[in-house]
């Protein structure tokens, strides 16, 4: 009797520890960070384990952040790089905050939220590094309104007089046209100003800050400006000029604006596609079936009469 009842109480014992494996979660607030940040990690875990003490932190295979709910203390490996703090409020369950105080390339990776009796319990996350302005020389975006990046006399990114960073995954607008509409890409900079310069957010330069008439060899008779000069258009939009469009002022301040401009591919355009394929594959197949009717043919055996 006592052995059938260890039999049936075991499935359930089994459930019980799956439903524990599963739920300790960690998570972040940035996952893509630039250098000198703070990032801060969330461990999610349950109020009781049973037999179970330390949920932990873990980085390149090393324990950085440590709760021991017997104790009730937590602590940190390095209190000067990392802080750690308990919050016991919620009902079911703890959570237990990470916090990175200032991101250095160095803690790129992967970060592991585990019970240290066993390690298959467990949440992770990672964090990468995001490039930007102000790290170190030749790994840094780009500056407004060119690629004008400099590191001479100092060892960090820095642009050059006159120009601002820009992030280069920052976009302002995102737009969408048919082929043969006209585009119209507006420069949303705030403020008053006139004949901005217009590129493709690299070394492409449309028109130049200040001029009045395109350049010949990255444009066409199809571009114009509006009035008051802050509206690129495009008539008759083509396969080609889907693209990124960037404009940019530096007086009477220094500032850019990003758009991204892509093409609508019509449903009828399509469903075309697809019926023009259907008859070329059966006109295909229907000129394959006639010549293995002719080869056969010619070599078959003629009667002679």
């Amino acid at each position: 009797m006592t052995m059938m009842i260890r039999l049936l109480l075991l499935p359930l014992c089994l459930m019980q520890l799956n439903e524990v494996a599963g739920t300790i979660t960690l998570t972040t607030d940035n996952s893509l960070v630039k250098m000198g940040d703070n990032v801060t990690m969330t461990c999610k875990f349950p109020e009781k384990y049973p037999e179970k003490e330390n949920i932990e932190i873990h980085f390149a295979g090393q324990a950085i952040g440590n709760w021991n709910s017997h104790e009730r203390v937590s602590s940190v490996s390095n209190s000067t790089l990392y802080s750690v703090s308990i919050d016991k409020s919620p009902t079911g369950y703890n959570l237990m905050t990470f916090t990175i105080k200032s991101f250095a390339v160095s803690n790129c990776g992967e970060y592991t939220c585990l019970e240290r009796s066993d390690a298959g319990v467990n949440g992770t996350a990672t964090v990468e590094h995001k490039l930007s302005y102000g790290d170190n020389c030749g790994t840094c975006g780009q500056c407004s309104p060119s690629t004008n990046m400099s590191c001479s006399g100092h060892s960090t990114c820095k642009c050059n007089k006159g120009y601002i960073y820009k992030d280069v995954c920052i976009i302002d607008q995102k737009l969408e046209y048919a082929l043969g509409d006209t585009a119209i890409i507006s420069c949303n900079i705030p403020g008053e100003f006139l004949n901005p310069r217009w590129d493709d957010g690299s070394h492409n330069v449309y028109i130049a800050e200040g001029q009045t008439t395109f350049n010949n060899e990255t444009t066409n008779s199809r571009w114009s400006r509006s009035k008051d000069t802050k509206n690129l258009i495009i008539t008759s939009f083509e396969d080609s000029d889907p693209r990124t469009y960037r404009c940019s002022i530096t007086r009477p301040t220094t500032d850019s604006y990003i758009a991204t401009v892509t093409v609508i591919i019509p449903p009828e355009a399509t469903n075309l596609a697809s019926l023009v394929g259907g008859i070329l594959g059966g006109t295909v197949a229907a000129l394959v079936l006639v010549i293995i009717g002719i080869v056969i043919y010619m070599r078959t055996p003629k009667e002679t009469i």
